[in-house]
């Protein structure tokens, strides 16, 4: 997979949904972290990182504008 197609990927809600499900059936106990995580993917920046191929760095819940 190139960079370019790492930065053109979309999700639609239902899908998001979806991952959102199984991963609390999985781990029920993590389902605050992982509605938080969906949240992040749909509110906030995720771009590619500049320095590693593949990797993303995502913009702070708390702090728009700063990055992680």
């Amino acid at each position: 997979m190139t960079v370019a197609q790492l930065t053109t990927a979309s999700v639609t809600i239902a899908d998001l949904r979806q991952v959102v499900a199984a991963g609390v059936a999985r781990k029920p106990e993590a389902r605050s972290r992982i509605e938080k995580g969906a949240a992040i993917v749909l509110l906030r920046a995720i771009v590619p990182d500049p320095q590693y191929v593949g990797c993303f760095d995502v913009e702070s819940a708390t702090e728009p504008g700063t990055f992680y």
